[in-house]
């Protein structure tokens, strides 16, 4: 696509742009179409979506003569697009093209700079100096791969020294992973849901001997209205006495109308703490205004919370959930972290795309967002993936995925500074934008320069 775009006029780098983003997010998201009865025709109105914001890298390198220097500044203003996407309209961009990159520690650690997007940036900048590799000649494609040498160097020798550092010593948080792989499909009738609270209680027997800090359940595990079913109720309230630990778990919550994804923390001493979900799912959770779509009428529609709960232990470690998308989503995390979180606790539940690439996907997501905090995280998933992550974004310790299982892991309280914790987003969309132009605009003017001169 980039080697297209040396020479292409406005209207077909817009138009290649868009076409290629489109086709990338559509096979990305295909697992999109199991999420539930008239949602599968997302799929076709992505494309669509990023349409307006495709704009910014299609104008800024129709600025540049043409030329294959001209790619020089499509870096800077892919990074930039992504970047606006999660910021704008649904705000959500799933499909960000430096994702596989997540697999790799050292290259990962780029997060920590300007939030996941910087992995796509790093993407697209091998991929331009690829492509000056093969068209340029002479002196120019000497500096393509010596910039080439320089931006490997620079980006491993970053990785490497972030990679540094004990954990040893540190004080952690014992937490019970509870993954009882119970089946989206199932509605929850009394009579239907005696068995997968008797399934839940069986895995959390499973982590007595490990005594753990926390006993964390899913998503929407304990399913209904908690504080007003009182079975639901004796249920939790039982479970804390009879383990003497603390239970955080995903439930829904009411006030007047108005209804809510939840997560509750019930201690022993009878504390009970709320989160309502901030960052509501487009489409499954709510209804965008700007879009003609009704969900099917048994879904339940979802009123966003306003406040950055911060859990806190009788042992004084302060933690924050983060429900379902929320752990793709770095600048929540980062009002989590700022609000004083030591920890965050991934709360998911979908098990209806298992066999699919979204947990593979959802996973990455998770581990960037850890690294651009600065911040471990534990997810404890439905059907899975249920596991530690490190403020490195590395894997410590998974549950088998797809099965009820159980497992006790302890979460270091290690926060690490990241430049994305304290500068957001904004910043770096805003400089990635202006260095996009400066360098179209530069290019152009050397050119005219040139002319003038022959």
């Amino acid at each position: 696509m980039l080697a297209a775009l040396r020479n292409a006029s406005f209207v077909r780098i817009w138009f290649s742009l868009w076409v290629c983003h489109g086709v990338y997010s559509i096979l990305a998201m295909w697992w999109l179409r199991q999420t539930g009865s008239g949602v599968g025709w997302m799929l076709a109105v992505l494309p669509i979506y990023f349409a307006i914001p495709m704009l910014l890298p299609a104008a800024g390198l129709a600025l540049a003569p043409a030329g294959p220097l001209r790619l020089l500044a499509f870096p800077f203003l892919w990074g930039a697009f992504e970047i606006l996407a999660r910021l704008i309209f649904l705000r959500l961009n799933w499909a960000i093209v430096g994702l596989p990159l997540a697999d790799y520690p050292v290259l990962s650690q780029v997060a920590s700079l300007a939030g996941p997007e910087s992995l796509s940036f790093l993407a697209a900048a091998a991929s331009v100096l690829l492509v000056l590799l093969v068209t340029l000649r002479g002196k120019q494609r000497g500096f393509a791969a010596a910039a080439g040498l320089v931006l490997t160097a620079a980006v491993v020798g970053f990785g490497l020294a972030r990679s540094t550092g004990s954990t040893s010593g540190l004080r952690t948080l014992k937490l019970a992973l509870v993954q009882p792989d119970i089946p989206q499909e199932v509605i929850w009738t009394p009579q239907n849901r005696e068995p997968f609270l008797g399934r839940i209680t069986d895995l959390i027997n499973r982590t007595i001997a490990d005594a753990p800090d926390v006993i964390v359940l899913p998503e929407g595990t304990v399913n209904g209205l908690v504080r007003y079913d009182p079975r639901l109720t004796d249920f939790v309230r039982s479970t804390v006495i009879r383990m003497r630990t603390p239970l955080l778990f995903g439930s829904f919550d009411r006030q007047g109308d108005a209804f809510f994804n939840a997560a509750f923390y019930i201690d022993p001493f009878n504390t009970v703490a709320t989160y309502h979900k901030i960052r509501l799912a487009p489409f499954v959770e709510y209804e965008p205004a700007f879009l003609p779509f009704h969900r099917p009428s048994n879904w339940l529609r979802f009123t966003a919370g306003t406040e950055h709960t911060v859990f806190s232990t009788k042992g004084g470690q302060r933690f924050s959930t983060m429900i379902c998308l929320e752990d793709s989503m770095p600048e929540v995390a980062r009002d989590f972290a700022r609000s004083g979180a030591q920890l965050l606790v991934g709360l998911v539940n979908t098990q209806q795309y298992l066999g699919t690439s979204e947990p593979l996907q959802h996973l990455r997501r998770a581990r960037l967002t850890a690294i651009a905090v600065g911040l471990p995280m534990a997810r404890c998933a439905n059907s899975g993936v249920s596991c530690l992550i490190n403020p490195l974004g590395q894997v410590e310790k998974m549950l088998d995925e797809g099965r009820p299982e159980a497992a006790v892991v302890n979460a270091p309280l290690l926060s690490l500074d990241t430049m994305y914790r304290r500068t957001g987003d904004w910043p770096w969309f805003t400089g990635m934008l202006l260095a996009g132009y400066a360098i179209a605009l530069l290019s152009r003017v050397a050119g005219d320069k040139i002319a003038s001169a022959t």
